[in-house]
């Protein structure tokens, strides 16, 4: 990951209009919006492509999950040191069960395939990977079937952090374990 001082609020700002493009939020009305928030957004220190993805993925699920009403995306400050970013929809919900497994790899609630049969149950967890490799948390919080869901994640504020890249190249060959060395005569 190359985490590096990130404008969140263009990641956003750019994959707003996108989403609202997608045929299914067309079809279905769906008013996808942001709620500007009273302070000053700070720039944030994170893998700016891999954060994408994460927004990408939840403003997906956000409009497969909403079958009427809204997605809206919205920022709180935390403590200082972290930016928090929600994104709320008029959805499915999330059952007490749904939520225990929410995360998990290949796991997907009960009502999930009938609103999204092709989902494979991966872009929960990997979105949660990515933002906790970058130093964040993500958490869902949902009142129940049929009433809507908020996913958040936190990502560290940018305080003057050096530029930092790890290849994962690097990564992988620090960590790999060889089970067959070719033999050089």
């Amino acid at each position: 990951m190359k985490q590096d001082k990130t404008d969140i609020v263009a990641i956003v700002e750019k994959l707003i209009p996108e989403k609202q493009k997608m045929p299914l939020a067309i079809q279905r009305k769906l008013t996808i919006s942001v709620n500007k928030p009273s302070f000053q957004i700070p720039a944030v220190w994170c893998d700016g492509k891999k954060i994408a993805h994460v927004i990408s993925n939840l403003l997906d699920n956000a409009i497969y999950y909403t079958e009427q009403g809204s997605v809206t995306a919205g920022y709180e400050l935390i403590n200082g040191d972290y930016l928090k970013i929600n994104f709320t929809d008029t959805g499915a919900g999330i059952s007490v069960e749904d939520k225990k497994i929410l995360f998990q790899k290949f796991s997907r609630g009960r009502g999930a395939s009938s609103l999204r049969p092709d989902g494979s149950g991966l872009g929960l967890y990997i979105s949660k990977k990515i933002v906790e490799g970058n130093n964040g948390e993500m958490t869902c919080t949902s009142k129940g079937v049929g009433q809507g869901s908020t996913f958040s994640f936190t990502v560290p504020i940018y305080q003057s952090q050096q530029s930092s890249s790890v290849s994962a190249e690097s990564m992988v060959k620090k960590d790999k374990i060889v089970i067959f060395e070719k033999n050089n005569p």
